[in-house]
């Protein structure tokens, strides 16, 4: 989850460095270009790290899934923040209520799945008995 959140943030704050540049003077003097590109050089290498982690410690069946789902969602909220996407969201409420069932899916699944690695660990690992 941490590597689609991550990787989010590359994906986001590339843009804002990206729009500051169309006038290259007055985004030199910006602020905010500087802290983008400040958020941009630690989020890129830390989305890679998570996910090689990840990848490596999990399965990519589920690894890959939920790593899309938190990018995607964490793509849409903080454009919609930063950049007034939801300007022209009338139901905004509905937004509101897909996202959250969207989290606790996500937060569902990873419980799951961190149950059913103890398990399979067994009692020696500190995993809980089946039964």
């Amino acid at each position: 989850a941490g590597a689609g959140v991550a990787g989010a943030f590359s994906m986001t704050f590339g843009k804002v460095i990206t729009t500051a540049v169309e006038d290259p003077p007055k985004a030199a003097e910006l602020w905010v270009t500087w802290l983008a590109l400040g958020v941009l050089v630690a989020s890129a290498p830390t989305q890679l790290w998570l996910l090689n982690w990840a990848l490596g410690s999990g399965k990519a069946s589920f690894t890959v899934p939920l790593y899309t789902v938190m990018i995607i969602s964490t793509n849409i909220v903080l454009g919609g923040l930063l950049f007034d996407e939801f300007a022209c969201l009338s139901r905004a409420y509905l937004f509101v209520c897909a996202f959250v069932m969207v989290v606790v899916g996500v937060c569902l699944l990873s419980w799951g799945q961190e149950r059913a690695k103890r398990l399979a660990a067994g009692p020696a690992s500190g995993g809980e008995q089946p039964g």
